[in-house]
């Protein structure tokens, strides 16, 4: 479950068309909060304003963004930050463009995609000592998903991060760092490490987030809880999400609640207050068009069907999980109980094949899972799940015997092929993600993996790093023609990749910033290397079929070291702070 922002408690300001700028600053939200519906409604009412300025319009179209993520609006959201960003007319150094930049990186992250990276970064190094959220947002998401070499270095960063925040007096990003923390935690399998830190989230937001927003951190504690089978404090939680769902609660919250509750009833076998549940899901369930949701509720629909031995019930259920569609079944079949589940329901109705397909299914997922968790319960119920099988296959041996051997060989020979086939696509899969998609060269998260393993250069050598910033890039693409910012970026990486060694390192370091390691170089050689290659930049487009004569217009920050790259943050740190006054000196 991907972490996501929570609005706290707060009065909604009501647009007023003589004083715009006091509506602004009164409406401005956090980026690690949420607006509230009723003020996404006044935000919506501004921007149907005639009066506003250019620069007012793109403050409101920020916060605009900013709750239609909130809502899990991604598309909408992503395709109006495009726009946002690149408006010619937005300051770049503002904390509306700041904000959209982070917001941009936050939608990557919620589509797994490692450009997220690129855009943290940006957000969070223009915003540090400026925008104190915009800079807590980025860090954070920069620690938890782009730091991937060192997990250790990770937990010092975001406790670092939590000091600081800490000594800001702040409970509401203080709540919000926890929460990231426990994210963090649960998506390296260490659950119960991530339900102590949602824990703290609740208690330190208790008394300032909406009821809403505090269901949803108990939902994070909850589904952590139950994960490693601490039923008597899932109780607790899930009490409290009854509780206050009682009180405010909406359709999204209710179809949660009951949610939780077949699970947590469900794991403890408690099938009589399952029904009870399912009785009121069922209230909700037909108005509830979501394919993921009517999925859930029929899964557990299935759990009483298997409890009452109902044979038809189950076989039309699995029927149903065959031609369901492929959002939900994307999304359940990252759940280990559910894979279980599906065994046990063909075991139950005689599926032999099937079931055998499932367990196989099931196993893989809990080698996965065991890599990552600490004790070995999934160990003991693969171990159980495996006897029900060997029994199964008892039952049906003497009907069966000659088939079984067919099968059982090309089972051997499929699994041979299946893992043959994982290897070679798991292999293309990485290497595809570690190549920008519209340059060719290396990510950033890739080209850092790589550098750190650069090995120590010859006597008289050294290993010489250079950032190249395209400093008119939107001159170019403006030149070029404003819908080819690609195009800039793909001949500019051609360029680069033209003139470097097999041996170099060429990746994508920022947005307009490339990123060149020439290994094992004599340091004038070097030198005269990057200046060459500065130049050959300059002309990429001199030969570019167009009427308008265009150069490239870019700056260089160069290091070198006859040491291997150890501390990478520190040597980027300076070399971004020599960019940047290199620009100011322009």
């Amino acid at each position: 479950m991907r972490v996501a922002f929570a609005d706290i408690t707060q009065d909604t300001p009501n647009f007023d068309n003589v004083d715009v700028v006091s509506f602004i600053e009164q409406a401005y939200t956090p980026t690690y909060d949420c607006p509230t519906s009723a003020l996404n409604a006044q935000i919506d009412t501004a921007l149907a304003s005639p009066t506003l300025t250019p620069q007012q319009t793109l403050q409101l179209t920020s916060m605009k963004t900013h709750g239609l993520i909130c809502a899990g609006n991604l598309s909408d959201a992503q395709s109006t930050l495009q726009r946002l960003l690149a408006n010619e007319q937005s300051d770049r150094s503002a904390q509306y463009y700041l904000s959209a930049i982070f917001q941009y990186g936050f939608i990557y992250d919620m589509n797994e995609n490692p450009a997220r990276c690129d855009y943290y970064m940006l957000a969070r190094d223009s915003a540090k000592g400026k925008y104190v959220d915009v800079h807590l947002s980025a860090s954070l998401g920069y620690i938890t998903e782009c730091i991937k070499l060192d997990v250790d270095l990770q937990v010092f960063g975001l406790y670092e991060l939590l000091v600081a925040i800490t000594e800001m007096d702040n409970p509401a990003a203080l709540a919000h760092a926890y929460n990231r923390v426990g994210y963090f935690y649960s998506s390296r399998g260490q659950q119960s490490l991530a339900a102590s830190q949602y824990q703290k989230a609740f208690e330190t937001a208790e008394n300032i987030y909406t009821d809403e927003n505090l269901l949803s951190l108990l939902g994070s504690l909850i589904t952590a809880l139950q994960s490693t089978n601490n039923f008597p404090q899932t109780k607790v939680a899930l009490d409290k999400f009854v509780a206050i769902n009682e009180q405010s609660g909406t359709k999204r919250t209710f179809f949660l609640q009951y949610l939780f509750e077949a699970s947590y009833y469900e794991s403890v076998k408690d099938y009589e207050s399952l029904e009870a549940t399912l009785a009121n899901w069922n209230d909700i369930a037909p108005n509830d068009k979501n394919p993921i949701n009517q999925g859930l509720h029929r899964r557990y629909l299935s759990e009483l069907c298997y409890y009452q031995n109902d044979v038809q019930c189950l076989r039309d259920f699995l029927e149903s999980e065959k031609n369901a569609p492929s959002t939900y079944k994307n999304y359940i079949r990252l759940s280990k109980s559910y894979l279980r589940f599906i065994v046990e329901a063909n075991i139950l109705v005689g599926n032999k094949e099937d079931s055998i397909a499932a367990f196989e299914q099931y196993q893989r997922k809990v080698d996965t899972f065991q890599k990552m968790i600490q004790d070995n319960n999934g160990a003991f119920d693969l171990a159980s799940l495996h006897d029900k099988i060997l029994n199964l296959e008892a039952s049906l041996k003497e009907q069966k015997q000659n088939r079984d051997q067919v099968i059982w060989t090309l089972l051997c020979v499929l699994l041979v092929l299946l893992l043959v086939v994982l290897w070679f696509v798991r292999r293309k899969y990485l290497e595809s993600k570690s190549y920008d998609s519209i340059t060719g060269v290396l990510t950033n998260t890739a080209f850092i993996n790589k550098l750190v393993h650069v090995a120590k250069p010859a006597a008289n050598c050294t290993n010489a790093l250079a950032i190249f910033d395209i400093a008119n890039f939107t001159e170019v693409n403006l030149t070029l023609g404003s819908t080819k910012s690609d195009f800039v970026l793909e001949q500019i990486a051609n360029t680069l990749k033209k003139i470097t060694r097999s041996s170099d390192l060429l990746g994508r370091f920022g947005p307009e910033q490339f990123i060149l390691c020439l290994v094992n170089i004599e340091e004038d050689a070097a030198q005269a290397f990057f200046e060459r290659a500065k130049d050959a930049l300059t002309n990429t487009f001199s030969d570019h079929n167009n009427h308008h004569a265009v150069s490239v217009d870019s700056s260089m920050s160069i290091y070198y070291s006859t040491e291997p790259f150890d501390d990478i943050d520190e040597i980027f740190k300076n070399m971004l702070l020599s960019l940047s006054m290199k620009a100011d000196q322009a």
